[in-house]
């Protein structure tokens, strides 16, 4: 492996993709990706929780998927958001994060066509009735203007 990402001008040894130290960082560095695409959108959405699931629940999110996920290198933040988007719609029942997360997608510039085209290629995966729901979510976002 290491003679194919020579040929290929990858350089060795890989940079570490390791997660971050502390809790208090992992939360830190997650917001800061966070909050400019999705504001406070999941904290507010789950104030209704009783005691300090309130304030742990949308932690949980920001410190694992953004946190720790997002702040490795190796994909760039619009790749990430439409490989978000085609995750969802393939796991099926998760709506409502599927159109939270096209438009993310559409945020970090992916355009509607994209998206379209990565949920459409996905569908031979995942399947149609799949690909539907994703769509159906989505559609306020991704319809022609």
């Amino acid at each position: 492996m290491n003679e194919v990402f020579e040929e290929n001008g990858i350089e060795l040894p890989l940079p570490k993709q390791g997660t971050l130290a502390s809790d208090t960082e992992r939360y830190e560095k997650g917001l800061e990706i966070q909050s400019p695409v999705y504001g406070t959108e999941i904290a507010d959405r789950y104030t209704w929780l009783p005691g300090d699931f309130a304030k742990m629940v949308p932690r949980f999110l920001t410190e694992l998927c953004f946190g720790d996920f997002n702040t490795r290198t190796g994909l760039d933040s619009k790749t990430r958001e439409l490989l978000t988007v085609v995750l969802l719609a393939a796991l099926g029942g998760a709506e409502v994060q599927v159109k939270s997360h096209v438009e993310g997608a559409l945020k970090m510039g992916n355009t509607r066509e994209e998206v379209v085209c990565a949920l459409v290629h996905a569908s031979g995966y995942m399947g149609i009735p799949r690909l539907f729901n994703a769509l159906n979510a989505s559609k306020e976002l991704l319809a022609n203007e």
